[in-house]
């Protein structure tokens, strides 16, 4: 059994902007069944929310009255709505803004909210904000309406209205209770107006509306105290923690997830107190327990659930110096392409080499320019995010010279430009040389630095005078040479 939010939730009228939450839950509260917090954007606008009821969707920063925003900022009302974001403060998060009409009683937005538990107590919760900044003739006064599906009232309250806050915006959260007292799962939620808009009048912000179960406040530790510990993937350790006894007929299961995963159960941990070792895979892992009555524990929307404990089981710093490179003598520098997960490294060289070859010691991917060819060496030690001992690689930036490839020479065995040398190629490891007469014939191949140069004989006999043609394979980088050369006799 697994714990997802939203499951088996829908949305009146089309579905809209669930998210999952993924913070610490409250004591007392489970997971969310709804969150409706309007979404998030670079723009100031989001987009229209189908099925909303009396009010049309505007992209106006103040819409017209009948109609509703979804916006991020309200700066570009001017001087009637206070310049606000939504109520968490984070650049990006949307609210639903209202321009109200004159008449009372308007449905401002509905929910169905399905696979209630009967029986069971829940909390609808939802951010409010008295918009008007310089004049309020009819303050905002909201009504949240709770009934069955098949239209049984279940509890109705006027959360009372929202002053006009002369200082500054003012954010404020209302909710209601209510219990699932027959055998319908599943709900309708209305949020209303209870007050008249019109001019100057009930224009409100909407933020997070929130369905969770209520009950039992329950709460978990470690034994030797706190919610949170940090281990290394090399050294499980074992975790004893003990949650809150439950009420007289309520049970207990205990749940973990990875990271921000879903929940799952935990096999056989259903006591007030857990053991278990961390695990051997990094990852922030989050343990909990869940309580509700017997008949009911197996339903995420019955149950409310305590604070989270964590283990943060760290990596091992790891570090890669990356590919081998390749560096022309006095040519441009070339760059390393060196790695880790720790924040704390650095270069050397191995003995006899020249560290200031690179351009730096301290970064991941400096420049290296050396005389000649230098192993570099990247050490990685264990920081605030890893573990384990120190870590090295290696990486080796082989130097070769520039090539001189002559367009001439003359083998007539004067002992001067006898042979065709090509200067430089010495410093590379596997040339391969290939030399063409004009009818495309292979005349001369060597392969290797050590090879010897062509003397311009094919098979023992001198080649005539005239023009050869060369393919010249470095076999380094993928550098390839052509071009022409004259045998003068």
């Amino acid at each position: 059994m697994f714990r997802k939010t939203l499951l088996n939730l829908t949305v009146a009228l089309a579905i809209i902007f669930f998210t999952t939450v993924n913070v610490k839950a409250q004591a007392g509260l489970g997971d969310p069944l709804i969150n409706v917090d309007f979404g998030a954007g670079t723009s100031v606008h989001g987009p229209e929310i189908p099925g909303v009821n009396n009010y049309a969707f505007s992209n106006a920063d103040y819409p017209p009255e009948g109609s509703y925003t979804i916006i991020n900022n309200t700066a570009g009302s001017g001087n009637i709505w206070w310049n606000t974001t939504d109520h968490t403060g984070n650049a990006g998060g949307y609210m639903m803004a209202l321009n109200t009409r004159p008449q009372q009683f308007e449905t401002y937005i509905k929910y169905l909210v399905k696979n209630l538990c009967t029986g069971t107590k829940y909390r609808i919760g939802v951010w409010m904000l008295n918009l008007l900044r310089t004049a309020d003739n009819s303050p905002p006064d909201i009504l949240i309406r709770v009934e069955t599906a098949s239209g049984v009232l279940l509890q109705e309250i006027n959360v009372g209205a929202l002053p006009q806050t002369p200082n500054g915006p003012q954010w404020v959260h209302k909710t209601c209770d209510f219990t699932l007292n027959n055998n319908e799962s599943d709900i309708n939620i209305y949020i209303k107006s209870i007050s008249a808009g019109g001019a100057n009048a009930n224009e409100v912000a909407l933020d997070d509306i929130t369905v969770n179960t209520i009950g039992q406040i329950i709460d978990a530790e470690y034994d030797d105290g706190g919610d949170s510990r940090i281990t290394c993937v090399s050294s499980p350790q074992s975790y004893s923690a003990t949650a809150t006894t439950p009420d007289p007929g309520n049970v207990i299961k205990w749940q973990r997830k990875l990271d921000n995963g879903i929940w799952f159960d935990i096999p056989g941990e259903t006591s007030t107190k857990i053991t278990f070792v961390s695990e051997t895979l990094p990852g922030r892992y989050r343990y909990r327990a869940s309580s509700s009555s017997p008949d009911k524990i197996a339903k995420f929307s019955c149950s409310v659930v305590t604070n989270e404990l964590s283990v943060w089981v760290q990596p091992l710093a790891n570090v890669s110096a990356g590919p081998p490179k390749f560096y022309l003598r006095d040519g441009a520098p070339v760059l390393l392409e060196g790695s880790s997960n720790s924040g704390t490294f650095y270069w050397t060289v191995e003995s006899g080499a020249d560290i200031s070859s690179l351009s730096s010691t301290t970064v991941l991917n400096p420049l290296a320019s050396p005389n000649q060819t230098t192993t570099y060496v990247l050490h990685a030690l264990p920081d605030n995010n890893t573990c384990g001992a120190e870590v090295i690689s290696k990486v080796t930036v082989s130097v070769a010279d520039d090539i001189k490839m002559p367009n001439t020479f003359t083998p007539n065995g004067d002992g001067i430009n006898d042979k065709w040398v090509i200067g430089g190629i010495n410093s590379y490891p596997n040339p391969l040389v290939q030399i063409y007469n004009r009818n495309g014939q292979l005349v001369f191949r060597s392969v290797g630095s050590s090879a010897s140069p062509w003397d311009g004989t094919y098979k023992g006999k001198n080649v005539p005078a005239g023009n050869y043609y060369y393919i010249v394979d470095l076999n380094t980088n993928g550098i390839k040479l052509s071009g022409s050369i004259t045998v003068i006799r």
